[in-house]
C-alpha cells in the first residue's frame, strides 16, 4: 500500500488500521494526542484505493493479522 509518511508510521505503529471493508479506523489509543487525531480523522472510514485487479487487493488476512495485533 502507498502510504503518506505520517500515515505509513501509524499503521506501523498500530494507531491506525484497515478493516475487512478497506477502510481506515483509528485505534482508541489515540484519543490523547488531539493533534495526531485531527490529521487522522480526515482518512477515518474512508475506503483505500484498491487496484482494479482483485488479486492485487491486500491480503485480508494479513490486515486482521495487524489489527489483532494491537
Amino acid at each position: 500500500m502507498c502510504l503518506s509518511k505520517l500515515v505509513d508510521k501509524c499503521f506501523e505503529d498500530k494507531l491506525i488500521y484497515i478493516d475487512n471493508e478497506y477502510k481506515m479506523q483509528i485505534n482508541s489509543s489515540i484519543q490523547s494526542d488531539k493533534k495526531l487525531l485531527d490529521q487522522l480523522k480526515l482518512y477515518e472510514g474512508k475506503k483505500i484505493s484498491l487496484p482494479k485487479n482483485k488479486d492485487m487487493h491486500p491480503n485480508k488476512d494479513y490486515l486482521r493479522t495487524h489489527r489483532n495485533e494491537q
